[in-house]
């Protein structure tokens, strides 16, 4: 009979701390395993079929928690055998304390060990024949519910299909508790492929199933490479809270560029790319906070590496040419008046305005080798004015308070200039 060694990422789901039918369920269980020992032992032997009933009363996976929980309990009682301790040390029991109280101690139990011990490899015996039994005859699709799969507990449902190398393989997710638990993949057999999966089909699910078919003497077919990138995004306000944000979404990255510069540079706007994996992950690629726009370093930003890779680096690239050759102008509120900043061809030109946005100090700053935001530091801290000070103002409104400063003085000079002519013309 095969070894049955259940993964240590599986999670027995039979306690759960509060619900108090399982915890008569489990110790009628504990109860049942006792009686069984005591009723089937005739002093040197162990009946060979005397896990059979407790099993068909409260099912392999109930039995194998309460077998599970005493030895995790009792591990250091030599009695108990190195294969049946390794069994009971592939599960993961949740705690279950109440009022400072082990609560799974209740179910530990009190048969003598070296008893115990044999009752445990014939009920570990019925348990593997009852997984093999439920495993006959099934056939897995699209639809599948309910499936219990070899060396898991719990029951598992249909996800995700795929076709490789001309045979179906399916991504099965947990019924109870999702995708919050790893995923596995299995044949239209049901024959178990690949497991501990947190990201679908990837790159471990794709060498299990290699080896699969190295197994049955099959040389896997090369898969077309999926695009890491799904799509890019757009989003106005990245600051806000969720119902302030606004996203677009766009197939290629022209398209999501042309969509960001058209977003007010007042705003903070950012444009960046999300992946094709289950649940997707985002990488930004330009973001602009307080009219300043920074390129995200890739690299620095994937600490896990994923998001280095050839398409999206030329993403990024793009991402820079856009920067490199876009014309910015930004307005600023300094709390001592206004600043505005623009690009030019040999580096930024810049204006200092007062508070009634009179001309205080202006030119071009001749240094295009710095960003936009390096060159605004130098310019300001000149002026004593510190960056943290500054907020990004829109530009029409700036234009507006110019404009309207402007007429005044037109104005100032028109009355001036009649003033001084109907001088002349009385003295004449």
């Amino acid at each position: 009979m095969p070894e049955y060694h259940p993964q240590g990422h599986t999670v027995i789901h039979i306690l759960r701390a509060g619900e108090l039918e399982s915890r008569k369920l489990n110790l009628d269980c504990k109860k049942a395993v006792e009686d069984a020992i005591r009723e089937n032992f005739d002093g040197m032997h162990l009946k060979i079929n005397v896990a059979v009933g407790v099993l068909e009363e409260y099912g392999a996976e109930r039995v194998a928690f309460i077998l599970a929980n005493t030895i995790q309990h009792l591990e250091h009682d030599g009695r108990f055998s190195d294969g049946n301790k390794a069994w009971a040390k592939g599960y993961v029991i949740p705690e279950n304390i109440n009022r400072g109280m082990d609560m799974n101690a209740d179910y530990v139990v009190n048969s003598h060990p070296a008893v115990l011990d044999g009752f445990i490899g014939l009920a570990r015996d019925g348990i593997r024949e009852l997984e093999l039994g439920k495993e006959e005859n099934v056939q897995i699709n699209e639809e599948t519910k309910g499936f219990i799969a070899n060396r898991h507990f719990g029951t598992w449902h249909t996800v995700e299909a795929k076709e490789i190398s001309g045979e179906l393989f399916y991504r099965m997710e947990h019924e109870e508790y999702g995708d919050s638990v790893a995923s596995i993949v299995v044949n239209q057999q049901g024959d178990l492929v690949a497991e501990d999966l947190e990201h679908g089909f990837d790159e471990g699910a794709m060498e299990a199933i290699s080896e699969y078919f190295s197994e049955k003497g099959i040389e896997m077919k090369a898969e077309p490479e999926t695009p890491f990138i799904a799509q890019y995004y757009v989003i106005q306000n990245a600051e806000g809270g969720k119902a302030e944000r606004a996203y677009q979404y766009f197939e290629d990255v022209d398209a999501a560029v042309t969509a960001y510069y058209q977003i007010p540079n007042h705003m903070d706007r950012s444009l960046g790319m999300e992946s094709t994996e289950q649940p997707p992950s985002r990488m930004p690629l330009i973001e602009c906070r307080n009219g300043i726009e920074t390129l995200t370093d890739i690299e620095f930003n994937s600490l896990s590496g994923k998001w280095v890779r050839e398409e999206t680096m030329e993403a990024s690239k793009k991402a820079r040419e856009y920067l490199d050759n876009y014309d910015t102008e930004i307005a600023y509120q300094t709390g001592r008046g206004y600043f505005s900043i623009q690009t030019v061809s040999d580096g930024y030109d810049y204006t200092i305005y007062g508070t009634d946005f009179r001309e205080i100090d202006g030119g071009v700053y001749d240094n295009p080798d710095i960003s936009i935001g390096e060159a605004m530091e130098a310019i300001l801290s000149d002026e004593g004015i510190p960056m943290t000070a500054c907020k990004v103002w829109t530009m029409k409104n700036c234009r507006r308070k110019l404009k309207r400063r402007h007429r005044k003085i037109c104005r100032k000079h028109r009355r001036k200039k009649w003033r001084r002519g109907n001088c002349r013309l009385f003295l004449i």
